[in-house]
């Protein structure tokens, strides 16, 4: 495949936000115990009983993994992008010149509804009391803010071997 079809054929780009949903405590510290024992039986040479306990982490790790939920992003059209974010950009002129500043506050739950593959997320109303309220954490809305950034505006170093 050519350099063309390959560009010609690139699909637009997607990433993945983690959101803790749920007190993972407890399943937290169950599955260090296991994965503690596990090490330990194996260090031991009793392989039958690191097999056991393997398993055993191995169906812990799937509760832990359930209290969490992936809120996958897709990249808007470029032309989309630079619409949307313009409605929340100003310019501000400071010493060194003029610099574009976003009203994150604002901009941001209608960005995720746009963004959003889960279609029950495409709605504003949906994220606004999410991002506000405090149901999202400042980490959790920085990734989101992050993910998007990534997504519409960032490129990959060009620099960084693919080895």
């Amino acid at each position: 495949m050519t350099l063309r079809e390959q560009l010609e054929a690139k699909k637009r780009r997607r990433a993945v936000v983690p959101v803790l949903v749920s007190d993972m405590t407890e399943d937290g510290n169950q599955l260090a115990a296991f994965q503690h024992a596990h090490a330990l039986a194996a260090e031991a040479g009793r392989d039958a009983e690191a097999e056991l306990l393997l398993a055993d982490m191995e169906a812990q790790a799937e509760k832990v993994r359930g209290h969490w939920v992936d809120v996958e992003l897709m990249a808007l059209p470029p032309a989309e992008w630079e619409a949307a974010t313009a409605t929340w950009q100003t310019i501000q002129v400071q010493d060194d010149g003029p610099t574009a500043v976003m009203d994150w506050a604002e901009a941001l739950p209608h960005l995720l509804a746009l963004s959003c593959v889960d279609e029950s997320m495409r709605d504003v109303a949906a994220w606004k009391p999410l991002l506000a309220d405090g149901v999202c954490n400042l980490g959790e809305v920085d990734a989101l803010k992050r993910a998007l950034l990534h997504l519409n505006v960032e490129a990959a170093d060009p620099r960084v071997p693919k080895d």
